[in-house]
């Protein structure tokens, strides 16, 4: 899945997530990257979670960490989420 996290005020940049689950490791993981919209660029660094998937909450914790991890990010670029 694919979700917005979250936009600047302007616009220029979005926070997008990207979750789901790995059938190879038999988990769930969590990908948050930046995107500057109007020069259609990823900018910034991509913060990456992977929990087991030994439950459906796992995949919450999981996102859960990765907004907090992004956290400095989100307001380096000023997204509000």
């Amino acid at each position: 899945m694919i979700d917005t996290l979250g936009v600047s005020s302007k616009g220029q940049f979005v926070a997008l997530e990207e979750y789901g689950y790995k059938s190879q490791s038999h988990s769930y993981y969590v990908r948050i990257k930046i995107m500057n919209v109007w020069k259609k660029e990823y900018v910034g660094k991509s913060i990456e979670v992977e929990l087991p998937a030994h439950r459906p909450v796992f995949l919450e914790k999981a996102r859960a960490r990765a907004k907090f991890l992004a956290l400095e990010e989100l307001k380096y670029y000023k997204i509000v989420i």
